[in-house]
């Protein structure tokens, strides 16, 4: 069967979670791409609109609780959250009392124990190599090709390094 995006969706295999061959192929996987992968993902379940203002131009995906250890940084979607990149930068990196009222938001729409909770998983280091990030982040991406393909396509990018990253993660979900 051919692999279109539709046969994807139609009949979407599991991404088996595995070990690299060769400290060569490890190498391979830039945190700089694996990054994109996870602020698509968390595009993706916002439905490509800011959590905050419903707003679908310009977004950016914000680490709320920090990038303290691989497990907050990538496996965990909660800790993810859509935003344009004037809300990103005014809100979430704003001066003291933007941010601190950001935060009221955050523990008022993800829970009041928000911030303890990730700072669990924060303390909780392990090493896992880059291409079970990978692995994991293109299976949780999968079920959003469709939705991915009609955003990349409506937003036109110019810059190359964005549209190699989109070819790049588009020839892994399709392998």
């Amino acid at each position: 069967m051919r692999k279109t995006t539709l046969n994807i969706l139609l009949n979407p295999e599991p991404i088996k979670l595995g070990k690299a061959s060769s400290k060569k192929q490890r190498e391979k996987i830039s945190k700089d791409f694996l990054h994109f992968l996870w602020a698509t993902w968390i595009k993706a379940t916002a439905g490509f609109m800011s959590e905050y203002s419903k707003r679908t131009e310009d977004l950016c995906a914000h680490h709320l609780a920090g990038k303290g250890n691989l497990s907050l940084r990538y496996f965990t979607l909660e800790n993810g959250m859509c935003l344009t990149r004037d809300e990103h930068g005014f809100m979430a990196h704003g001066n003291q009392s933007a941010k601190t009222r950001f935060n009221e938001w955050v523990k008022m729409v993800r829970g009041e124990d928000f911030f303890s909770r990730c700072l669990m998983i924060k303390h909780k280091e392990q090493h896992i190599p880059p291409v079970v990030i990978q692995e994991f982040l293109l299976e949780k991406i999968a079920p959003f090709v469709s939705e991915i393909t009609d955003y990349y396509e409506l937003k036109e990018y110019k810059d190359v390094k964005t549209i190699n990253k989109y070819k790049k993660m588009f020839k892994l979900l399709v392998k």
